[in-house]
């Protein structure tokens, strides 16, 4: 559903459409770098690195802080991050600012 100047970049997909969400979703058993992801816990600032004491060598990240990381790491294999946003952003019930356009990671 595309609002009015909505890029055409921008789209929700079955889960098929994408190889590596295929090979998750395979009957497969094996184990290997392709079935793993990384968590990024994102905050606010986007030069901030913060600790995260019950995660020994974990840390939460700004988005730029976050690219520099995961840019070495996609050399070396990375597929596929899960992104926990840690904001101080107010949040409302319905979720409205979570589907807003604006957030969307053009494709």
């Amino acid at each position: 559903m595309a609002s009015a100047g909505a890029s055409a970049t921008f789209g929700l997909h079955s889960s098929y459409c994408h190889p590596t969400l295929r090979r998750w979703q395979s009957t497969s058993s094996s184990l290997d770098t392709s079935s793993l992801m990384l968590p990024l816990f994102i905050v606010d600032d986007p030069n901030d690195e913060q600790a995260i004491p019950s995660m020994p060598g974990v840390k939460r990240m700004g988005e730029n802080r976050a690219l520099q990381f995961v840019t070495s790491l996609v050399r070396k294999g990375l597929q596929a991050v899960l992104l926990f946003s840690v904001t101080s952003a107010k949040k409302v019930r319905a979720g409205v600012p979570g589907n807003s356009y604006s957030l969307l990671v053009p494709v």
